[in-house]
């Protein structure tokens, strides 16, 4: 190959052409794109005339004259995502998690009494999901005060990979337990009664179980003690910790474990969890694990 040239046919086999061949392939081609066309139109055209038969131009569904319950329930089925909501991408090695968003947030755009009644089910209902404490700042930032104080649900994603005091300051940035005791904190989440917490030590062995440190749990304490209400309706949910973790609660809450999480779990199931009760609580239980301890 001549050292001016980057390609040389000679490079490449040459492949047989039949150009009538692709004639006649492109003309059945067009031929069921225009059939298709026509099966498409005939049905539209009978679509409307029966809609101007029914009168549904003349008579739109009333929305807003069904009861509110009614409406609560449309909102739901249309808002309440079948998994946590996530408001940041997840990367494109998580190809499992497909679902990270409501089913039909457009609802919202309708009208503003739409709007007013469908924001509280959208954000009461629904979980939401941080891998990051950047993106809880600014998903707080973004929605404003009336609506995160409609917020109920969350679930964050811990890195014990690094120990303090090698965190970073900056809860922005960082996803050490430092990190999210602080956002935890300073982020007014005031009417939170479920909480996910999954934590993980990247560079630690699959079957290491961590503990709760005394960060995290003054953080969750705090955030989980601001709803008014029963203490009994609130909702801890462990991922990665060891049974101990369960003792450092009040024994009204109801706390499950489980060693990890599977994609596209649903969020508040119970399927291979452990309730924290006596049974599960025993010492030697968590002697049989090392243990990824915070000092």
């Amino acid at each position: 190959m001549d050292g001016d040239n980057y390609f040389d046919e000679r490079d490449c086999p040459s492949l047989p052409l039949n150009v009538d061949d692709l004639l006649e392939k492109n003309q059945r081609l067009q031929r069921r794109i225009c059939a298709l066309g026509r099966k498409y139109a005939a049905a539209y055209k009978e679509l409307e005339e029966a809609r101007e038969a029914l009168g549904y131009y003349a008579n739109p569904l009333p929305f807003l004259q069904f009861p509110r319950e009614i409406r609560d329930q449309i909102y739901t089925y249309a808002l309440q995502a079948p998994v946590t909501v996530r408001t940041h991408p997840l990367p494109a090695i998580y190809t499992s998690i497909s679902v990270f968003k409501p089913p039909t947030p457009g609802m919202l755009l309708v009208n503003s009494q739409v709007y007013r009644e469908a924001k509280e089910i959208l954000y009461s209902r629904n979980t939401f999901a941080f891998s990051e404490t950047k993106h809880m700042h600014d998903f707080l930032e973004q929605i404003g005060n009336e609506n995160k104080d409609r917020i109920q649900s969350i679930s964050f994603w811990v890195d014990y990979t690094r120990k303090p005091p090698h965190a970073d300051p900056n809860y922005e940035t960082g996803n050490e337990p430092h990190n999210w005791a602080n956002i935890l904190v300073n982020g007014d989440l005031k009417n939170i009664t479920k909480m996910h917490v999954q934590g993980e030590n990247i560079n630690g062995a699959p079957w290491m179980l961590l503990v709760m440190d005394p960060v995290m749990e003054n953080a969750i304490k705090n955030v989980l003690q601001r709803s008014p209400g029963n203490e009994a309706l609130r909702k801890l949910k462990l991922t990665g910790y060891n049974w101990n973790a369960c003792k450092k609660f009040p024994q009204n809450w109801e706390i499950i474990t489980k060693q990890w999480e599977e994609p596209d779990e649903e969020e508040w199931g119970t399927d291979g969890y452990a309730e924290c009760d006596e049974e599960n609580q025993e010492s030697d239980v968590d002697s049989e694990f090392p243990r990824a301890i915070l000092q």
